[in-house]
């Protein structure tokens, strides 16, 4: 992360907590700034569905691959048992149950690094998922593998009405012996 030189040194935090916390936000932002670096390096590669390597990608192994560059997964984990009926997709509930990612209360807190969860058609579930890349003039500009475009792009995210949902990043499973025993993301 680049500072800059004119501005003021940041005081020191006053208790041990406080100096806790903002060492976490800092590792939390370097864990977004490389999700986002590793992401970027996807653009440009073709969309197929339930693709998981650099000859194609649908925004499920977008995502997967991208945690997998990053050591936020297992190098063996896949998660492949989704066709490309919509109306079957469990997407937001296996998100919801992710030992390494935390729901946001609002998905209008996203930020650069955190997931966009979206939905096309309001009778069906949700099956969309975007990497947040910036915020910039008032704007979420993303990373995802498009079906339209046939390839990973970034744009503007647009659509707002479509995002039910934003997912943050930890970069951390719990332990076999925390939380049922998941190791991996998503489940």
């Amino acid at each position: 992360m680049i500072e800059d030189p004119a501005s003021e040194p940041a005081s020191e935090p006053a208790s041990e907590s406080e100096r806790e916390r903002a060492s976490e936000r800092e590792r939390a932002s370097d864990r977004a700034e490389r999700f986002v670096r590793a992401a970027l390096t996807y653009e440009g590669v073709p969309y197929r569905h339930l693709g998981r390597d650099r000859f194609g990608v649908d925004c499920l192994g977008l995502v997967v691959l991208t945690a997998r560059d990053c050591g936020f997964l297992a190098p063996d984990f896949d998660r492949r048992e989704y066709t490309e009926n919509v109306a079957e997709y469990t997407l937001m509930e296996e998100l919801d149950s992710a030992p390494a990612l935390v729901r946001l209360k609002d998905w209008q807190a996203a930020r650069p690094g955190d997931l966009l969860l979206q939905k096309f058609h309001a009778s069906l579930p949700a099956s969309h998922l975007l990497i947040v890349t910036k915020y910039e003039d008032g704007y979420w500009w993303a990373l995802h593998a498009s079906s339209q475009t046939g390839e990973v792009i970034r744009q503007r995210v647009t659509h707002y009405e479509r995002c039910l949902a934003a997912y943050r990043v930890t970069g951390r499973a719990p332990a076999a012996d925390d939380e049922g025993g998941r190791e991996t993301w998503p489940n």
